[in-house]
């Protein structure tokens, strides 16, 4: 059974990431061996409820705006005080 986690590309970078958290979103990147880094955002509780079911390094099917792309949870950056997931990086699976 595959796990798809839907997500949508994001061209906010750096600093203003704070308002794509503060909507409830978690920005992320997908890289990988010969393909472009791409900058994408996803849902905060459904990344979590994934996590929570099948551990950090699971394999998912990144669903970015109807474009498929198999990768794993390569590191998430999570919030030393209050716990919550801040940064996921993804890495394509070949």
């Amino acid at each position: 059974m595959s796990i798809v986690l839907d997500c949508q590309n994001r061209v906010v970078t750096g600093h203003a990431t704070k308002t794509i958290r503060r909507l409830g979103l978690v920005p992320a990147v997908v890289y990988g061996e010969k393909t472009e880094p791409k900058h994408i955002q996803l849902n905060l509780n459904n990344f979590t409820k994934i996590v929570r079911d099948n551990g950090r390094y699971t394999e998912v099917d990144l669903n970015i705006d109807g474009t498929v792309t198999k990768a794993t949870i390569f590191q998430a950056d999570i919030h030393p005080v209050t716990g919550v997931i801040r940064h996921v990086d993804f890495k394509v699976v070949k």
